[in-house]
């Protein structure tokens, strides 16, 4: 099953990789956020990253939605909207 859930994880960091970490290692942080704000630290600084990424970069991010915990989905969620509001007010 884990690795299943790990699969859109591993194909969208093939598929858009990003400068430093890839994009997996970040969805990988997002991934870990646990109960009584374990990973928060982490999830923040690739949080943070992520945001900074193009249009192109939301498919791997809802992909890895799939399975997430209902926290991890919330950082991921939140870094599309992000990623998409800030195309949409560039005019892309």
């Amino acid at each position: 099953m884990r690795t299943f859930i790990a699969l859109p994880v591993i194909v969208a960091s093939l598929l858009f990789p990003i400068q430093g970490k890839d994009l997996s290692e970040h969805l990988e942080a997002f991934r870990a956020v646990g109960p009584e704000g374990k990973g928060n630290v982490e999830a923040g600084a690739a949080w943070n990253e992520v945001v900074q990424l193009s249009a192109e970069s939301i498919v791997p991010i809802l992909t890895a939605m799939e399975g997430a915990s209902p926290l991890a989905m919330n950082w991921m969620r939140t870094a599309a909207e992000t990623i998409l509001s800030k195309e949409l007010g560039n005019g892309s």
